[in-house]
Order: C-alpha cells, then sequence, then structure tokens
C-alpha cells in the first residue's frame, strides 16, 4: 500500500568499552569485557497525507529481540557509578512513535508527537542466582512522552508529559531496591522576531508544573518545579 513500508534486519554486533568505561576517575573497570550483542528487529513505517484539517500522519513500529553477553552496565556504589560486564541478558521490546499536523485556520495549528517504548531486559546469566530473570537495573519495563505544540503568529506554545515506570536499583527486583514510577508535565513558550540585524529567538519554560518529587537515581532526588529563560541573538 502506498505511504506503508515493511523492514526486518538481523545482525551480530561487537560494542567496545569506552575510555571513559574503562578510565574515568573511580568509575571506570579496566577489566571490562567487549559486549556481543544478536540483534533482531521488524518494524512497520506508515504515512499519509490528507487534505484540509489533518495534514498528515505518521506512525512507526519498530519490534525487537536482542541477546547481549557481557553487557556493560553502570551501577551507582555509595557515592560513584562503577562500570561493569552482566554476563548474558536478554532483551525483548517494542518502540512506537507516532505524529500529526492539524490546520486550525488563520496561520493556526496543531502538532502532536508522542512515543512509547517497553522493554522486558532480563538477567539470565546464572539459573541459580536469586535475580535469574530479574529485571536489570534502572531500566525501565514502559516508557513514554507525549508533545503537544500550538503553532501561532505570535509565537509557539508547548506542553510535555513524559512518564517512566518502575525500574530497580540493584539487580534483585525487591520492593527494598523499587523506584517508583513518575509523570513530569512542561510547558514552554517560544517566540522567534527580528530586531535590527539580528535575529532573536526567546524561550520561556516551566518544567515540573505539578513539583513532583522523584528520583531517576536512588537517593538522590531530582529537582520540583523550576523555571527556564532563553534569548539567543543571531547576527
Amino acid at each position: 500500500a502506498r505511504g506503508l513500508y515493511l523492514r526486518g534486519s538481523y545482525k551480530d554486533g561487537l560494542r567496545m568499552p569506552t575510555f571513559n568505561d574503562l578510565y574515568y576517575d573511580r568509575v571506570g573497570n579496566a577489566a571490562l569485557n567487549p559486549e556481543i550483542a544478536r540483534q533482531m528487529n521488524v518494524g512497520i513505517t506508515w504515512r499519509k497525507g490528507f487534505e484540509r484539517v489533518v495534514d498528515e500522519v505518521s506512525l512507526q513500529a519498530d519490534f525487537f529481540h536482542n541477546k547481549v553477553k557481557d553487557k556493560i552496565v553502570g551501577l551507582p556504589t555509595l557515592f560513584v557509578w562503577r562500570m561493569l560486564n552482566m554476563g548474558e541478558v536478554d532483551i525483548t521490546g517494542a518502540d512506537v512513535n507516532f505524529g500529526t499536523t492539524v490546520w486550525l485556520g488563520n496561520n493556526y495549528r496543531v502538532q502532536m508527537q508522542g512515543n512509547w517504548s517497553w522493554q522486558k531486559a532480563i538477567d539470565v546469566s546464572n539459573p541459580q542466582s536469586k535475580n535469574y530473570r530479574h529485571q536489570i537495573p534502572y531500566t525501565p519495563e514502559h516508557s513514554g512522552n507525549l508533545q503537544l505544540s500550538l503553532l501561532a503568529p505570535w509565537g509557539t506554545l508547548g506542553y510535555i508529559v513524559q512518564g517512566v515506570g518502575e525500574r530497580f536499583s540493584l539487580p534483585q527486583n525487591v520492593q527494598g531496591n523499587l523506584l517508583e514510577a513518575y509523570v513530569e508535565h512542561s510547558l514552554s513558550f517560544g517566540k522567534s522576531f527580528v530586531a535590527g540585524k539580528a535575529r532573536v529567538q526567546l524561550q520561556l519554560e516551566c518544567r515540573n508544573i505539578t513539583d513532583v518529587q522523584y528520583e531517576v537515581i536512588q537517593y538522590y532526588p531530582m529537582p520540583g518545579r523550576s523555571y527556564r529563560f532563553t534569548l539567543k541573538f543571531e547576527y
């Protein structure tokens, strides 16, 4: 069908540890092995243009399964991160992206873009281990975001919501290692205009407008509600 594309791939890959992985102060681990992966992917892309109100709708979905040996991960110790190899990890997941533009008339339009990811990344190194088939640390099973933008002659008004599911801070998926899911909302306003020979870009942002208290890394809470003002000149 017109606008519909299917794809598939398989590859064997090897990723060497980076210089920082190996030698960064107190974080690096010079004994790291390369990461070896077998990756399979099937995907679909669909695009369709419309007349009048809806300009275009796009949808992209990928489904994958990876088997990774000596996966390189970073885990925090008491004060610093430490790089290490996880013996064997099975990763099954999906990524879905969509977008559309809706015309409202009088040079007003709304753009919508979204993403959802599902990733089951489990440690299958040792069937006798207490964390066998547990989700690997700091990898949420579900995450996603939605962005809405109103494009108008007087500027661009944006709204972003992003959510991250539960994660675990250590290999064992027990209550004591659980990091709660969170949802963060943000608003922005931007405007570009010409002043003399300069092009000026103005950006105002309010992040985490609901002042949610959450942790990306255990014991390190992220900031609550915050504001940012950006002014950029181009000559």
